[in-house]
């Protein structure tokens, strides 16, 4: 497994793309219900949104590219996980902000792949060691971060919800939207 880019963005709206660098903003901005919402991404073919726990000031990325014989992996950290198929094609994906503020193109061989989408805040042990004012802005945390790992798969993949939200305390925030899906997972969301 390497790690293939560093990022980090301010989520507009609550969301993190990931789409075909084939498609334009417009295609790849879903509409988002409390179904979509509770399952932590929505999905319109050719792009996920992912949903951060809050509105964060700041999401930090590390995008992974595994070995085809890999298995799926959690960070022990990670308090949200999910995996969902994903296509890439031969132009790449692009992760972005939404805004296109930040916007980066990652080039990876095209072919099937089992995305997870890693979720934590920052280290539970050192924000209570700060004050709380800095834990958390009106809205969220100011900081959470994630990690986007692409594992080659032959077979198909279906999506699933590997961790649901595990704290040790949850947070109190009005921007939470805790995960707890129904099954089936919605895969086929309206663009916004």
């Amino acid at each position: 497994m390497r790690k293939i880019k560093t990022l980090s963005l301010s989520p507009y709206n609550h969301t993190l793309g990931i789409y075909d660098a084939n498609l334009g903003l417009r295609e790849v901005f879903h509409e988002f219900t409390d179904q979509t919402m509770t399952q932590g991404f929505s999905r319109h073919p050719g792009s996920y949104n992912f949903y951060p726990f809050t509105e964060c000031m700041q999401l930090s990325i590390e995008v992974w590219l595994a070995d085809p014989e890999d298995p799926v992996v959690l960070k022990p950290n990670t308090v949200r996980a999910i995996m969902v198929p994903y296509s890439v094609p031969q132009a790449g994906v692009k992760i972005s902000d939404l805004l296109t503020v930040v916007e980066e193109l990652i080039l990876i061989p095209e072919g099937g792949y089992a995305l997870v989408f890693e979720l934590w805040p920052e280290d539970e042990q050192a924000a209570l060691e700060r004050s709380s004012d800095q834990d958390y802005s009106e809205y969220g945390f100011e900081n959470e971060y994630s990690t986007l790992t692409f594992y080659p798969r032959t077979t198909p993949v279906l999506p699933e919800i590997l961790r649901v939200d595990r704290w040790t305390s949850p947070p109190n925030l009005d921007t939470y939207w805790p995960l707890n899906p129904v099954y089936p997972l919605v895969m086929e969301a309206e663009l916004a």
